[in-house]
């Protein structure tokens, strides 16, 4: 698989990243899988590592920043991206009983899975090499995409989350796309 470069030199220096987290505080990563907030199961985590009972790590080794300083670049307030243009003229893809019908299937197979988070977690990790880890995050909610939804101004709108949440866009995929988004 072609990863975009961003991604690339994300996996690239998470490793170091964690060596020096572990080199300036003493404390010991351990690393860990998935897991699933039962009470919500389509809630999702995977840290980059657990340190001790109650803390976790998680890593960002931003390819935008790459050539700067880090100081620097978190004093920089950037504009909000560009959420797409007339997502409130979207049309919905399914009718509203199929759509219900669909997501009621979807939360009870999610709910049964969260039955089993512990071994989840034990068998994903790895992460992104990890094929279950892959399957399993693709259908809930993670810190990965909680940060652009938390930030999104309510003023802009929610179409291209919606559209990236929902639907793995490449190429050859985009005609998988129902019209409205298309």
């Amino acid at each position: 698989m072609n990863l975009p470069a961003s991604i690339r030199y994300g996996r690239l220096n998470e490793s170091t990243a964690i060596q020096e987290f572990v080199k300036i505080t003493g404390l010991e990563v351990n690393f860990c899988g998935f897991f699933i907030y039962k009470e919500a199961p389509f809630l999702g985590a995977s840290p980059d590592g657990l340190v001790g009972q109650n803390s976790l790590v998680e890593v960002k080794c931003l390819y935008s920043i790459r050539d700067s300083d880090i100081k620097q670049s978190a004093k920089t307030n950037k504009n909000d991206l560009h959420y797409g243009p007339n997502a409130q003229d979207a049309l919905p893809d399914l009718p509203e009983e199929e759509f219900k019908s669909n997501m009621a299937k979807k939360l009870a197979e999610l709910t049964k899975e969260a039955g089993n988070s512990v071994e989840i977690e034990r068998q994903t990790i790895g992460q992104h090499v990890n094929p279950l880890w892959l399957n399993i995050r693709r259908d809930r909610l993670t810190a990965s995409n909680f940060g652009t939804i938390y930030r999104r101004r309510p003023s802009t709108s929610c179409h291209a989350i919606v559209q990236k949440l929902l639907y793995s866009i490449s190429g050859k995929d985009e005609m998988n796309l129902p019209a409205s988004i298309r």
